[in-house]
């Protein structure tokens, strides 16, 4: 027996549902989703129709038909596709379907796109998707669905087909899961619809122990090692914020349709504003199911409350000037510490290695250039028809009372407090401008386009582990605490000030020379010793060279890579440089499987052992730092 929906009827059929499926009339219509908990009209009537009623249903429209496309080339390791491609492979695979390369592009007759269907979810994705397989009748065919729960029973839309699966768009939960779903729980109006958050019904808890699990399943299927050489995940360390913590947001719009350039950049003769269309400017973030569509967003739950002050402000602006618009353009809205110079007028430079001096009159917003390749200032092109600054004027908008003010690019003296003690914040829109932020005792700057982690509230959680764990692979073991630090990946010095305390000397190394300007700025700004710290810049293809004179067995590593992780000519010469201890911090927990599986594989095919000095991973846990969706931070520690 199988359910077919159509329109406002629900049909059963004895025979295969290929014969009868047909485009959903809600699908045509654009209705809105029906609440997450409970339908939100009668429970549409049922019918039982005969076998022989079959041939009175052909002609009518059915499904799109399949076409043929071009196969798309294999996803970035890593990546969610990526992901999400080999989870829907073993689920497959738990049925008795194996697909090859070239086949399962195309949905099962009858499963195509707009088609509605029932069905059981079996298991939450590393993504943060329900994984839920087609109704029997069908070949084995998966549906992953954004905000659905495992065991509950929902109700989808499919969308476009991928290798072994559908995207789908979640039109009802039937059945919910009473374990796991509170949508009491929920604090954002939009949340169902924007892509931005997946587990706000879920209790904090069990969203730690599910981001735990991703740990777990990623050195299973993606680090190639043994059992035997991956310690037992460690509980997940939770952020102390779960909303209002965000420090950056970056909402995008798209221009009138009339505004709008040609393909390519080729200009087409601008059409007046018509006054009977319905477009309307939305500005926010894109919108779940609903392919490039971007959700109008007022306010962001999980953001600051000076980044929503500031977002209220950034859209009136928007709204009022839409029709200067001839691209969409992205947004930049950040949470900035207002820094006020004890003594702005001194001046001192600072030089850093590799014949680069910063000075401190040169470190203002015009002098800096950012990671993009370009001056800071000009608007940035990350994607064609986009840019990141929308108000090029850059006017920094206050919120709680602040007078206007654009933040300081002085790097001398501790910024000033209120008189309750707690400093105060600005939201700033300009890429032109230095962010200040806090964590722990340290103050950071850095280019308002430049990366710096969104969540301050658990990076002093954060980088106590990585001190701790250093200690505990070492002295905690009996031996001597190393007494240099490695910190690649440096940025603009995040680990490099946190964990001076435990080290004598600190060697800060990027590949980027601006990075390395703002953590020389950084050391100002904290009143550091210059003579514990070198930060410098370092070739891809011999970064740990400005180190070679650093005692290898006195030396602890911390590498924070991006999400792509290392390459192998990096973790060669991390091999070869040999420190007593690495941690690797990651914001993509299956790369940094990927690469420690090649590490632990590399010594132990060169004959290294634990006898000899082969590295060994000691601890293992993820931390929190973006609550309430789907992404987890993970430390590894080894020590040889």
């Amino acid at each position: 027996m199988h359910l077919v929906r159509v329109g406002h009827l629900s049909l059963r059929f004895t025979c295969h549902p290929s014969l009868y499926i047909r485009m959903s009339k809600r699908a045509l219509s654009g209705s809105p989703v029906p609440s997450a908990s409970a339908p939100s009209s009668p429970k549409r009537p049922k019918f039982s129709v005969p076998p022989p009623a079959v041939p009175a249903a052909v002609g009518v429209p059915t499904a799109h038909k399949t076409k043929k496309r071009k196969r798309p080339p294999p996803p970035e390791f890593g990546s969610r596709e990526d992901v999400l491609q080999k989870e829907v492979k073993r689920l497959l695979e738990s049925e008795g379907r194996v697909l090859g390369s070239d086949e399962g592009w195309d949905a099962p007759e009858g499963a195509g796109m707009g088609v509605e269907l029932e069905v059981r979810v079996r298991e939450l994705s590393s993504t943060g998707d329900g994984l839920a397989l087609v109704p029997e009748g069908f070949p084995p065919w998966v549906v992953v669905t954004p905000f659905a729960l495992p065991n509950e029973k929902i109700l989808v839309k499919l969308l476009r087909p991928a290798h072994g699966h559908s995207e789908a768009k979640l039109l009802e939960v039937l059945e919910p899961n009473p374990e796991l779903r509170d949508m009491s729980l929920v604090k954002c109006k939009y949340f169902g619809k924007c892509a931005g958050c997946q587990y706000q019904m879920l209790a904090y808890d069990t969203q730690l122990d599910v981001k735990r699990d991703v740990v777990v399943r990623a050195y299973k299927y993606f680090s190639k090692l043994p059992e035997s050489s991956v310690p037992t995940v460690l509980p997940t360390i939770a952020s102390p914020l779960q909303y209002g913590y965000r420090t950056k947001i970056t909402p995008h719009f798209d221009a009138p349709p009339w505004q709008r350039q040609g393909r390519r950049g080729k200009d087409r003769p601008p059409r007046a504003p018509r006054e009977n269309s319905d477009w309307e400017v939305r500005i926010g973030f894109d919108e779940k199911g609903e392919g490039r569509r971007v959700l109008d967003i007022e306010e962001c739950p999980i953001a600051t409350g000076v980044i929503n002050e500031g977002l209220k402000e950034e859209r009136k602006k928007i709204q009022e000037t839409i029709e200067n618009y001839t691209r969409g353009a992205t947004m930049l809205i950040r949470d900035s510490i207002l820094y006020e110079p004890a003594n702005p007028f001194k001046d001192a430079a600072t030089e850093v290695r590799d014949d680069y001096t910063v000075d401190s009159s040169a470190v203002g917003p015009s002098a800096i250039v950012g990671r993009i390749g370009r001056t800071v200032g000009a608007p940035a092109v990350e994607n064609e028809g986009t840019v990141s600054n929308a108000d090029a004027g850059g006017k920094a908008s206050i919120a709680d009372g602040v007078d206007a003010a654009p933040p300081s690019s002085k790097p001398d003296g501790p910024a000033t407090c209120t008189d309750d003690g707690k400093e105060r914040h600005i939201c700033v829109t300009s890429t032109a401008a230095t962010i200040y932020d806090r964590v722990g005792p340290y103050l950071f700057s850095f280019p308002a386009s430049a990366f710096f982690q969104n969540n301050s509230s658990v990076l002093v959680p954060l980088t106590d582990h990585v001190k701790t764990a250093i200690e505990s692979a070492t002295v905690g073991q009996g031996q001597a605490h190393p007494t240099h630090l490695v910190d690649a990946y440096c940025g603009s010095g995040l680990f490099s000030l946190m964990l001076s305390s435990s080290f004598e000397k600190i060697s800060g190394i990027d590949i980027s020379v601006h990075s390395i300007s703002s953590a020389v700025r950084n050391l100002a700004l904290n009143d550091l010793p210059s003579d514990k710290f070198a930060f410098q810049t370092g070739t891809a293809s011999d970064i740990f060279a400005s180190v070679s004179h650093f005692p290898s067995s006195q030396t602890a590593a911390v590498i924070d890579p991006p999400r792509k992780g290392c390459d192998e000519p990096f973790l060669r010469q991390l091999l070869n440089f040999r420190p007593k201890v690495i941690v690797y911090v990651s914001c993509n927990v299956h790369t940094q499987a990927r690469d420690l599986g090649w590490l632990l594989r590399t010594q132990e095919e060169e004959g290294r052992t634990p006898e000899n000095g082969a590295y060994g991973i000691v601890s293992l846990r993820g931390f929190d730092l973006f609550p309430q969706t789907g992404h987890v931070e993970s430390v590894a520690v080894l020590v040889r």
